[in-house]
């Protein structure tokens, strides 16, 4: 399915690996996930990501690799739609935060 009914921003298809970690609660302790995603598609505000962790609306995430393309500068992002589109794969919506 395609989330282009939800954006606000015209996104550029774009296609790298993206490192990125967050914190989950996990059985009342914090647990680090540290994962690799492929971005799919870029703008100046968000990015779509494809990745084998179940990230789900609201999650947190800092990236490794700050500049991404085109000067895009990203070091934060929070979840804001996602949904398994394969067997334990994830499409995922992220805007960027400061």
């Amino acid at each position: 399915m395609s989330g282009d009914f939800r954006r606000k921003h015209t996104r550029e298809y774009h296609v790298s690996f993206v490192r990125y970690f967050l914190n989950v609660s996990h059985l009342g302790k914090v647990k680090e996930i540290y994962d690799v995603g492929v971005s799919v598609d870029i703008s100046s505000r968000g990015l779509g990501l494809i990745t084998r962790y179940p990230l789900e609306v609201g999650h947190c995430l800092l990236f490794e690799n700050v500049n991404m393309v085109n000067n895009i500068r990203a070091d934060a992002s929070v979840v804001r739609w996602a949904e398994e589109f394969r067997d334990q794969m994830f499409r995922v919506g992220l805007e960027f935060i400061e």
